[in-house]
């Protein structure tokens, strides 16, 4: 399951693997730890590590007596749930805008052209459906 997020949000397999070995451990693990547990090299451990806690679904936290680091899930899931809407909504959210405002600028001049008028009409309610779909995820935006 986890490895099939990470892969939607577009992060290597590795990244779903080390998010979902943390998940089922008992206790936080070492950098070593986590690479044992299923044979994950040390850079795709380093390289997963580091995406997860920009995403703030993983952190480290230090052990008394341990100078390494140890990983765990974040379990503030309304944090984590605003970290990923900031990396992974908004910035398609904010294109999007961008996208309608060409596809409408498009529209516009094609239908002064009579054999494209249909096309024309095609993309202003294109236009219009994404406007919608903006306004439906702006409370998602504004959770954070």
């Amino acid at each position: 399951m986890f490895i099939a997020v990470a892969r939607l949000l577009g992060y290597p397999r590795s990244v779903g693997e080390i998010f979902g070995i943390l998940f089922a451990a008992e206790k936080p693990l070492t950098f070593e730890g986590i690479s044992r547990k299923r044979g994950i090299s040390a850079g795709s451990v380093s390289v997963g590590l580091r995406h997860l806690r920009n995403l703030g679904v993983v952190i480290a936290m230090p052990v008394d007596g341990d100078r390494r680091d140890y990983f765990a899930v974040n379990d503030d899931f309304v944090g984590v749930n605003a970290s990923l809407i900031r990396f992974h909504l908004e910035p398609r959210v904010s294109a999007a805008r961008i996208r309608i405002d060409r596809i409408r600028v498009m529209a516009d001049r094609l239908s002064l052209s009579g054999p494209h008028r249909h096309l024309a009409h095609r993309l202003e309610r294109f236009a219009d459906w994404q406007g919608q779909l903006m306004r439906a995820l702006a409370p998602l935006l504004k959770t954070q």
